[in-house]
């Protein structure tokens, strides 16, 4: 396929295309001038406020209920659990995902390679958990595994990927689809348009059903793997071939040149067709940009095309991501416009802009699902938004588990790991995760009020140029002259001087952090004391809450091969190196786990070894070093001076000291004399708060303000 921009214009397509490509540039151009997302993907605009239940609900599908009990199923998930609002009926590999417009009806298609495909139904209410249920297998056409799926803005009409079988053309394929000199018509693979209303349960069998018959199709020589649903009623499919095709829903008929991408390649897969689910692609909030992944190509880069110039190009992501899967443009109010990459191995946030270059700002550390791999199926790798753009759920196994839960925060610089949701019921096998469905950017923002927007001349953006008119003269009549009355007198306003006062203007400062400039060395030095077995308001021990932030810690590190690495030590009577730098985070969380108190405390001797660890380390790269010592400051058979001056040691070796107080009984003055400046000293009188507190830390070791903006 040749990799060069698609430049063929809608003229030597043969007819004349609705809408052409002047009315899209034009509707695009209005509705980016007047700051309109799109419609969300698979449904009319949700009419429910931030505070819905959709706000919270997640749609996941999984696979293999060959190997794991309880898979394959199509299941509800809320933010705030980790248990399921509801876990669907297994039937066979559900895969891609798609919603009407209130989320009431979910379509999934079939991942499997068996001869008879269908659609995966679940019905319910979003503000009613217990009224989901699964409908059942929806049959009726030559569905494609993997193939595009999406329901349209009004919720009537479902678009969905179909092998095409000779014989099966709908009576009005010559109008409303590929005219029958162009190439697509000979294609084996379609877009096929379908009623909803037209969905009907198929004789006694109450979890069987009929799609009814295929309205219209677009045909075309690649297999449409992704189908993204805009504004205007436009369609824009993605082809395994990396080809961006733009319909025109009501006619089903090719709306603008096509876009050719860069090639989506695999280093296993030979056979096209099964790479359908390594295809991802997102749309930006305005509508003009579509962004698609390129999995396994040598780079490692994400695809960008510009859908009213028609032009693309590619972006680099960090060059230690081995392969590019789900990508996750974010259309909602919070942390807008932010890109989601997963990359098998991590989880990426990107300041996204469309010309680059991509600055990521936060990435965690996932594991990705072995099976997907094998023979791809899926979609793999996938990601997404929540609905209202405060958390990302992406692909994750660790702990047998499927979904991982990030909360995004600081502007994307801050990416805490959250819940890890199970699937399915099987205990002690991971998941295998297919697709992941939110309402993003459906949901209407109602925190603050819109501004009015001020009438300025918007300009117009046009497919090509076009003659100006000439002017032309025209008689104008005279007015005749009539009586004016005098003037009357005006009242004169005098201005009374005022003193003047002091102006007080906000500023709004959004800094951002170049992760890859520095990467971090940090060591975690925790006091193991036996103090650490005092009760917290919750009624668990203070070392368990410890623990539990040093976890939430770690996932916040960008923890890959080459990045930042932790060390952990432990301190009583004694210190104890319970795990050397590394950025192995599963052999850190154990070492975590490991943690034993004894008496004593040695705040000075753990502060030495930690230096010894941070300094002595060999490492290939200049690295920004720092220490988080957790401690009451209750130094045992040692006084508080050389306590102090152990930390001052370790500035003088220019490593930045972090502590943070526990307990209701801290030294404070000794604390803060640990720290050396205010701003770097954490009390947590309560320990319950000490997750809250290292995960802020997390976003502050890894982007630290003195390394970026030092002259703030």
């Amino acid at each position: 396929m040749d990799q060069t921009p698609h430049t063929a214009q809608i003229a030597p397509l043969g007819r004349p295309l609705l809408p052409t490509l002047a009315a899209i540039t034009a509707l695009s151009a209005a509705a980016i001038a007047a700051g309109v997302a799109p419609a969300a993907t698979g449904g009319a605009p949700v009419e429910a406020q931030a505070g819905s239940p959709l706000a919270d609900l997640v749609f996941v599908a999984d696979d293999n209920a060959v190997e794991n009990d309880g898979c394959d199923a199509v299941s509800v998930f809320s933010l705030r659990s980790a248990e399921p609002v509801f876990r669907g009926h297994t039937h066979i590999s559900p895969g891609r995902l798609a919603a009407s417009g209130d989320f009431t009806t979910i379509l999934a298609n079939n991942t499997s390679f068996m001869p008879e495909r269908f659609l995966y139904l679940t019905r319910g209410r979003p503000d009613d958990p217990d009224s989901w249920t699964t409908e059942g297998q929806v049959f009726g056409a030559a569905f494609t595994s993997v193939g595009g799926i999406a329901i349209t803005t009004d919720g009537d009409t479902l678009l969905v990927a179909t092998n095409v079988q000779p014989g099966t053309a709908p009576a009005d394929e010559g109008v409303r689809g590929a005219p029958d000199d162009a190439p697509s018509q000979t294609g084996r693979f379609a877009v096929s348009k379908y009623n909803l209303a037209g969905l009907a349960r198929d004789g006694g069998d109450r979890r069987r059903w009929s799609i009814g018959p295929e309205i219209a199709r677009f045909r075309l020589d690649d297999l449409p793997a992704e189908i993204l649903v805009a504004d205007g009623g436009l369609a824009h499919v993605v082809t395994v071939a990396q080809e961006v095709v733009t319909l025109d829903i009501a006619s089903m008929a090719e709306a603008a040149p096509r876009i050719q991408m860069a090639a989506l390649t695999s280093r296993s897969i030979s056979d096209p067709d099964r790479l359908a689910g390594a295809v991802h692609a997102s749309l930006s909030t305005d509508g003009r940009y579509l962004v698609a992944n390129r999995w396994e190509a040598s780079g490692p880069k994400i695809n960008v095309a510009d859908l009213l110039d028609r032009t693309t190009w590619t972006l680099a992501v960090a060059p230690d991501l081995g392969r590019v899967g789900g990508v996750a443009l974010n259309r909602a109010e919070s942390n807008p416009g932010l890109l989601a990459v997963h990359a098998g191995s991590v989880v990426a946030i990107y300041d996204f802009s469309a010309h680059g270059p991509l600055t990521e700002l936060a990435r965690s550390g996932v594991t990705a699902s072995p099976y997907g791999l094998i023979g791809i199926n899926g979609p793999v790798h996938s990601i997404a938004w929540s609905a209202t753009g405060s958390h990302v759920i992406a692909e994750d196994v660790t702990d047998d588990r499927g979904l991982r839960v990030f909360a995004i925060g600081d502007g994307g610089s801050r990416m805490t790991r959250g819940l890890g949701w199970k699937m399915c019921t099987a205990e002690g096998k991971p998941d295998w995760p297919n697709d992941i469905l939110t309402a993003n950017g459906a949901l209407p923002d109602v925190s603050t009020p819109t501004p009015t927007r001020p009438e300025t001349s918007t300009p117009t953006l046009t497919p090509s140029a076009t003659p100006t008119p000439t002017a032309t003269a025209t008689s104008t009549a005279t007015p005749t002259a009539t009586d004016t009355p005098p003037p009357s007198a005006t009242p004169t306003t005098t201005l009374t001087p005022r003193p003047p006062e002091d102006l007080y203007i906000p500023l709004a400062l959004r800094e951002r952090c170049p992760p890859f400039t520095i990467y971090v060395d940090v060591a975690l030095v925790v006091d193991a004391s036996t103090s650490m077995l005092e009760k917290t308001s919750q009624g668990r021990t203070k070392l368990e809450a410890a623990q539990e932030a040093l976890t939430t810690f770690v996932g916040g590190m960008r923890m890959v091969p080459g990045g930042d690495r932790a060390a952990l030590i432990a301190f009583n009577d004694r210190t104890h190196r319970l795990q050397a730098l590394t950025w192995d985070r599963p052999d850190l969380e154990a070492a975590i786990e490991r943690i034993e108190v004894a008496p004593g405390s040695r705040v000075d001797m753990g502060i030495h070894r930690a230096i010894f660890e941070l300094v002595e380390t060999p490492t290939q790269r200049d690295r920004y070093l720092a220490m988080v010592v957790l401690s009451d400051g209750r130094a045992h058979l040692v006084e508080s001076e050389a306590v102090i001056a152990a930390a001052e040691d370790a500035r003088d070796l220019d490593i930045v000291m972090f502590v943070v107080g526990i307990g209701p009984n801290m030294d404070e003055d000794t604390l803060r004399a640990m720290a050396g400046r205010p701003d770097r000293y954490y009390p947590a009188p309560d320990p319950e708060s000490l997750t809250a507190i290292y995960g802020a830390l997390s976003g502050r070791v890894i982007c630290p303000p003195e390394v970026y903006w030092p002259g703030r």
